[in-house]
C-alpha cells in the first residue's frame, strides 16, 4: 500500500510489521528513521504461520506464537474435514478467482487465495498454472466455464456483476446466470 509516513513515524513505533508485497524501499526507510521492520511472507498458510511466530517472538511472547498457531492448525483440519464430509457425495464448485481485469488475472496453484478457494471446497480453475497471479484471456475464462466468479476487488459502483456480465462470450457462463 502506500502508507501515511509522517502519520506512521509520528507514534514513534518500536517495530513495523508489513508483508513481502510490501516494496523493499519502505524497510531502508523505516530503518534510517531507526525503526525495526519485519517484512513477512503471506503466501500460503504456512507463511501465515510463520508470520504469526514471528509476531509473537517480536513481542517477547514466542510461547504464545506456537499455541495460536498449534490452534489455527487444529481448526483448519477441523474445518477441512467437515468440508471433506459435505463435499463426500457432491461435485465441486469451480471457482475463478479474479484478481485483476485488466489484464485478466487469476489465482494459481502457489497463491493464498487458492489454498482459502481449497479449504472452502472448491475447486481453483487457476491450479493449473503454476505461477502465482497468471495472466489468462477471456476465452479461456468462458471455456472453463466457473459456478462461482470471486473478484478480489471492488466491482463498478454497487458491487453488481453487471461489470463481468458485459464481457464478451460472458453471458452464458453458469456462474453470472
Amino acid at each position: 500500500g502506500r502508507p501515511n509516513w509522517e502519520l506512521l513515524l509520528k507514534q514513534k513505533p518500536d517495530c513495523v510489521f508489513c508483508t513481502d508485497l510490501e516494496q523493499p524501499a519502505m524497510l531502508r526507510m523505516l530503518a534510517r528513521a531507526g525503526v525495526r521492520a519485519h517484512r513477512l511472507p503471506c503466501e500460503s498458510w504456512n507463511d501465515l504461520m510463520a508470520a504469526a511466530k514471528i509476531i509473537c517472538a517480536t513481542a517477547g511472547e514466542p510461547a504464545r506464537g506456537e499455541a495460536w498457531c498449534e490452534a489455527m492448525t487444529a481448526r483448519r483440519e477441523k474445518l477441512s474435514m467437515r468440508v471433506v464430509e459435505f463435499y463426500r457425495n457432491r461435485p465441486r464448485p469451480r471457482v475463478y478467482i479474479e484478481i485483476w481485469h485488466r489484464p485478466l488475472t487469476t489465482a494459481g496453484a502457489t497463491s493464498f487465495l487458492h489454498d482459502l478457494v481449497t479449504l472452502a471446497g472448491g475447486e481453483n480453475i487457476g491450479a493449473i498454472f503454476k505461477e502465482r497471479y497468471p495472466h489468462v484471456s477471456g476465452e479461456w475464462v468462458v471455456r472453463e466455464n466457473p459456478d462461482v466468479i470471486l473478484p478480489a476487488y471492488m466491482l463498478k459502483v454497487g458491487g453488481s456483476m453487471d461489470a463481468l456480465q458485459s464481457r464478451v462470450g460472458w453471458e452464458n457462463i453458469k456462474a453470472l446466470n
